[in-house]
């Protein structure tokens, strides 16, 4: 099994911002697996590789957000 993705550290302002935007804690997201766009469950099973789940642990995004937002693969 592979390690828990813990949440990238941001300054208190942005997780302030984006809980104002989103509703949403972005670090409790992370740790219980969940996408912050679209409130996907166990998203962290679905990563594809080592590059999706750091970003997995930058933005909370799932995979498939990850892919509207940036290009799946080629």
């Amino acid at each position: 099994m592979d390690e828990p993705i813990q949440p990238s550290s941001k300054a208190e302002g942005i997780e302030d911002a984006i809980f104002a935007l989103t509703g949403k804690d972005r670090r409790m997201s992370i740790v219980i697996s969940t996408c912050m766009t679209c409130d996907a469950t166990d998203v962290t099973s679905g990563l594809r590789d080592d590059l999706s789940r750091d970003e997995y642990g930058i933005s909370g995004m799932c995979q498939t957000c990850q892919d509207s937002v940036f290009g799946g693969p080629e």
